[in-house]
């Protein structure tokens, strides 16, 4: 058997806008109908918010594999979650990136597995990400801002 080079894939998906659909909640993160979650992109969140950080995680399926995540925004258009991950003789362990959202609304996101001869693509996983917290309140009635 001849060796074969391992190919890294950004998944690109985009031309409709994502909507949220009527049984998704108002925030968190839901998987793809029909679908088996273990095969779906992971979030370490329920409640994801605007410019907070989180993890992003997808089982390795194959060995010899590289997984790219993406995430196509409010606004239909599809960005590279990190860098892609490449795993060798992985089968059975996870690949994960971080993932700080910059736009509150729905997002959908995808993790694509790529090796020698073959290429799948999982999720998307619906996540209602909210707008970040004001960092705004009140001491005995005089408006504050927090962090300063």
């Amino acid at each position: 058997m001849a060796a074969v080079a391992v190919a890294t894939v950004t998944v690109t998906v985009g031309g409709t806008m994502a909507t949220a659909g009527a049984d998704q909640p108002a925030s968190g993160c839901t998987y793809a109908s029909g679908s088996n979650p273990a095969n779906q992109p992971a979030v370490s969140s329920t409640t994801p918010q605007v410019n907070s950080t989180y993890t992003v995680s997808a089982a390795v399926l194959n060995p010899n594999t590289t997984i790219a995540f993406s995430d196509v925004g409010p606004d239909g258009t599809s960005v590279a979650i990190g860098s892609p991950v490449v795993i060798a003789n992985g089968v059975g362990t996870s690949a994960s990136v971080q993932w700080t959202p910059a736009t509150a609304g729905t997002h959908r996101l995808y993790a694509a597995e790529s090796g020698p001869g073959w290429n799948f693509t999982y999720g998307p996983t619906t996540c209602a990400v909210a707008a970040a917290s004001s960092g705004t309140g009140s001491a005995n009635g005089i408006p504050f801002l927090s962090g300063l």
